[in-house]
């Protein structure tokens, strides 16, 4: 349905200023693909939606291209009630904004002989967990477990790195902090009483150390990349309090919601995060209330799939 010729003929039988828009949108709506599915009456939905605001005004100066592309749709489902609107800006037929499908997924796996070995281990010990890092937040997390150290002893950082080949490199950045750090390696290590930092350089995880931790703060949210954040759910799901830092603009659309329910916590900057950390690990009210609002939100987003389902119906019905 698509390639280099077709897309030439489409682009030449736009305006030049809407070829010029099309061409700088990269946009995952291909026009020979949609005009092929229209040619052979194929029913088609358009689903799990995401389209920003700078997307929406570039598409804004091509209107009737848009609705062009978009027509074809039976349904349209975004997955924000922002990017809805950003479609029913354009015209696009039967909006709706069922959820984000990737916060439907199944809960993240865990091998319940590698969380025992490891609740053995850390047994009574104050733990707290900064999970999928990026470069820089390491670091942040050494003095972020300095500050904490004296009023909670035994305190023990679990680091999750996003990417656990750079194990190495990790202990390389934290030496200069004076932590005892233990990487978990392929023999999977056990902390010992002494470590102050765990590094899990392990692949298939996350689930297992979401389940040990009582709070997590989510990684690339401080990180020197710029951030962008990563899947909050995940340890909201299996009962991990949840912390993160401002730069999730990536996943802004389930942060801000999150947060407005109090199901996450936002922390503007490492002095916020070590009193977050603090306040939380003093009062385990507060902390089984976050608990509790992150699990009630991410059983809500359990029932996105069902919502899809029941928008995709009149699509499923045209089939043959």
């Amino acid at each position: 349905f698509f390639n280099d010729t077709a897309t030439t003929e489409i682009y030449t039988s736009l305006s030049s200023a809407a070829s010029d828009v099309y061409k700088r949108q990269e946009s995952e709506l291909w026009p020979c693909m949609l005009r092929a599915l229209r040619a052979r009456r194929i029913p088609a939905a358009l689903v799990n939606a995401r389209l920003s605001a700078r997307s929406a005004r570039r598409w804004g100066l091509i209107p009737r291209t848009a609705y062009a592309l978009l027509e074809t749709f039976r349904v349209c489902l975004a997955q924000s009630e922002a990017d809805a609107h950003a479609l029913r800006s354009l015209n696009a037929p039967a909006v709706s904004a069922p959820g984000n499908l990737k916060f439907s997924a199944a809960p993240l796996p865990g091998d319940p002989d590698a969380l025992a070995a490891l609740r053995a281990a850390t047994g009574d010990r104050p733990v707290w967990l900064y999970a999928s890092t990026h470069a820089g937040e390491e670091e942040m997390a050494c003095r972020v477990h300095s500050a904490l150290k004296p009023g909670f002893p035994g305190l023990l950082t679990l680091l999750v790195p996003r990417h656990p080949e750079r194990g190495a490199r990790i202990l390389e950045a934290c030496a200069p902090y004076g932590l005892r750090l233990r990487l978990r390696g392929a023999a999977r290590a056990l902390p010992a009483p002494g470590d102050d930092v765990y590094v899990a350089d392990t692949l298939g995880e996350l689930g297992v150390f979401y389940r040990l931790s009582p709070l997590a703060c989510v990684g690339r949210s401080f990180s020197d990349d710029g951030g962008g954040g990563h899947n909050p759910i995940e340890p909201a799901r299996l009962g991990c309090a949840v912390l993160h830092g401002p730069a999730v603009q990536n996943l802004a659309q389930i942060y801000g919601p999150m947060d407005e329910a109090g199901a996450a916590r936002r922390v503007a900057d490492e002095a916020g995060l070590v009193a977050a950390l603090r306040g939380l690990l003093n009062d385990p009210q507060d902390l089984k209330t976050l608990q509790q609002k992150g699990a009630a939100f991410a059983r809500e987003q359990d029932g996105v799939i069902d919502r899809v389902m029941e928008a995709l119906s009149p699509v499923l019905s045209a089939l043959p």
